[in-house]
């Protein structure tokens, strides 16, 4: 499903990341899904790996999807921090309440799979993140080549900076199952 956001989003991630726009086009859906979580319809993500057997497992709390974003900054304190290394981005909802608070000054972000960002750039409007010159991103990066990227842009920052806050949700996935499907 390609939609008007999706569009905006992709014009504006072709200006800045031209190779991931085109990496994102290539993407094919097969591991995720969009759900409609609580009352108002909020959508959340749904991964399920190959493995048939395997449970799916739900990004967002299933009655408030951006509730749990705000909650996770909360915890994190992430007023705090002026540089934050945001490992995962489900849907973009932790982004919309990070750039709620004034003292952000760089923010890198770290998405392993593209075909994560292609379903956030279809939910949530990413195009002034995409042309945000304080935000950096490394999506799809190997696991071999990470620390190398991430190290690359840490330092290119990192004059004046007192603090690099490195943010990952530990909350654990809500797993999908028959009995849970059904709450």
């Amino acid at each position: 499903m390609k939609n008007g956001l999706y569009e905006k989003n992709l014009s504006a991630l072709k200006k800045r990341y031209p190779y991931l726009a085109e990496r994102i086009i290539q993407c094919r859906d097969s591991d995720y899904r969009i759900s409609r979580s609580g009352n108002n319809g909020t959508q959340n993500l749904i991964y399920r790996s190959g493995d048939q057997y395997a449970p799916e497992i739900l990004f967002y709390h299933p009655i408030n999807p951006k509730k749990s974003a705000k909650d996770f900054f909360e915890k994190h304190n992430a007023e705090t921090g002026r540089f934050i290394v945001l490992m995962g981005m489900g849907l973009g909802y932790h982004l919309s309440e990070l750039f709620r608070g004034k003292c952000l000054k760089r923010l890198l972000i770290i998405e392993k799979d593209p075909e994560c960002l292609k379903w956030a750039m279809e939910a949530s409007d990413l195009s002034e993140l995409f042309n945000n010159p304080s935000v950096d991103m490394v999506v799809g990066c190997p696991e071999e080549e990470l620390f190398v990227n991430i190290h690359r842009i840490i330092v290119s920052y990192a004059f004046g900076l007192k603090e690099v806050k490195i943010m990952v949700d530990s909350a654990p996935p809500l797993m999908l199952t028959r009995t849970t499907a059904m709450i």
